[in-house]
């Protein structure tokens, strides 16, 4: 009973330990974003591919698409080393999935991350945008 306790302890302890990996990065809405990047509190970051971005992008936003990321490991880390520690990254892509993987990678790398979902979600709140 007590090696059951205690592999029950353990197994519970290594849970802890990695499911913060696991969890979903932080959600923001597109104004609450907007208003940190405007306060130079965030950095805005498109992941989409070439064909999405030609069809615009949010104005503030640097390009960074989850292909490069995929292709090249380093890719990610040169982009997290341009950024200022002290700023929260804000990653979007078409829905959010995309932008929810970047912003946990780079979560993990130490930075604070969170996924502002859809370029939709940036023009429904009349946002300025532009093309690249």
């Amino acid at each position: 009973m007590r090696k059951l306790i205690r592999r029950s302890l353990v197994a519970a302890m290594l849970l802890m330990l990695v499911a913060p990996a696991w969890a979903a990065p932080t959600a923001i809405d597109a104004r609450a974003a907007n208003e940190l990047i405007q306060k130079n509190q965030a950095v805005l970051v498109d992941v989409r591919e070439a064909g999405e971005v030609a069809q615009g992008m949010a104005a503030p936003a640097q390009w960074l698409p989850l292909s490069k990321i995929e292709a090249d490991a380093s890719a990610l880390k040169e982009f997290l080393a341009r950024q200022p520690k002290s700023a929260t990254l804000i990653f979007y892509c078409g829905s959010g999935r995309r932008a929810g993987k970047v912003a946990t990678l780079a979560e993990a790398a130490g930075y604070k991350s969170v996924n502002m979902g859809g370029f939709k979600d940036w023009v429904s709140a009349g946002l300025p945008t532009r093309r690249p």
